[in-house]
């Protein structure tokens, strides 16, 4: 073997060695997650979720919404801007639900987001200190708010939860959900560990103090995603931290059905993270660049010196990582299935290949 020869299996060897070990941390974490039951009386809560012309769809939300099995609570819908028959459907829908109220948002101010201003208006309209917050694409089930109100428990203001999408035939969908629960993995799993950098908008919550505190979203107000990671990133006491992973406490979401609109939709996310702290960012870095490290020091091995030896180390390591995340975060989303898991990882790796690196360059957009 030639020292080059050597080189590559130094870095394929190395990498493998430090995203396994990450890997197994966030693991390890995962399988110490404690589930508190539901409290004896329940607090008032309030749900909050931006719209903008999303009529075609905010109606199955909002009936998984009032199906909810708890006692105090509201809906709170900011309607950002619609003109496609949006408050015509919640006029209807309030007059025979009173715990549904909606506002409406005529302009987005300069200098603000146009969700951050949504949200922030629709905070301000809500009635309790508690505020859960999903999407109007998505649909609970009706213990939802009795998961969150046993994870506020008795001192905690934030709360992670996981957003899964919903399964669909083809390729998309699989990566889809693929990429969704490793993102699980390590947000849920980091904040385990006492080092919460982000949450998903659509199934979130914390105290209405929480966000006065830090002064809402005034830090970030022009950058158009970051709604729900920069808030945990920025703000989030670990001590006052905590997920929940129960089934029944998630939130399912409808997914991209173009790989142009996830495209655009991953890019947009991925340039949140530019304003991640640097303690973030180093993880991130250190998790996905050994990841794709791997992948690109054994392609190299295997061009130019042995395939067979490239080809048993990629299943060396796809093995090792099937045992460590096979009872965590995966299985919530039921993924990975394992025979489809060595492909999905290897398109992971493409995905950090390009999706990543364009969604720090581009300049993100966001098209209804």
């Amino acid at each position: 073997m030639n020292m080059y020869a050597a080189a590559l299996w130094g870095i394929s060897l190395a990498s493998a060695l430090v995203y396994l070990g990450l890997l197994a941390r966030l693991g390890s974490a995962w399988r110490h997650i404690s589930r508190p039951g539901p409290r004896a009386t329940s607090r008032p809560i309030s749900i909050v979720i931006a719209a903008r012309n999303e009529a075609h769809r905010i109606d199955r939300c909002i009936a998984s919404l009032l199906a909810q099995e708890y006692s105090d609570w509201e809906i709170i819908v900011a309607l950002d801007r619609c003109s496609d028959g949006s408050r015509d459907l919640l006029t209807a829908m309030q007059e025979q639900q009173p715990r549904l109220r909606f506002i409406e948002i005529t302009e987005t101010p300069p200098g603000w987001a146009p969700k951050k201003w949504a949200l922030t208006q629709a905070i301000a309209a809500a009635r309790h200190a508690h505020l859960a917050f999903t999407d109007a694409d998505c649909r609970v089930g009706p213990q939802w708010l009795r998961h969150i109100d046993a994870a506020f428990g008795e001192g905690n203001e934030l709360v992670l939860g996981l957003g899964p999408y919903e399964t669909e035939k083809g390729l998309l969908n699989r990566i889809i959900r693929f990429e969704t629960s490793y993102t699980a993995l390590q947000y849920i799993g980091m904040a385990c560990l006492g080092q919460p950098y982000m949450g998903v908008g659509r199934n979130l919550a914390y105290t209405r103090q929480f966000f006065l505190q830090h002064g809402g979203f005034g830090a970030f107000r022009s950058s158009l995603s970051g709604d729900d990671d920069l808030m945990v990133n920025h703000y989030a006491d670990p001590a006052r931290t905590a997920v929940m992973t129960a089934p029944g406490s998630e939130t399912w979401s409808e997914p991209a059905h173009t790989w142009q609109q996830w495209f655009r939709q991953k890019t947009r996310h991925v340039s949140a993270s530019l304003h991640y702290k640097k303690a973030s960012m180093a993880f991130l870095g250190a998790f996905h660049l050994s990841h794709s490290l791997f992948y690109i020091s054994l392609l190299a091995g295997a061009v130019t010196f042995s395939a067979s030896l490239s080809f048993m180390l990629y299943i060396a390591r796809i093995l090792l990582s099937l045992c460590v995340i096979r009872r965590t975060a995966l299985q919530t989303d039921r993924l990975p299935e394992m025979l489809r898991y060595p492909v999905l990882d290897l398109l992971y790796f493409l995905y950090n290949l390009t999706v990543v690196p364009i969604g720090f360059i581009r300049k993100p957009s966001w098209r209804n």
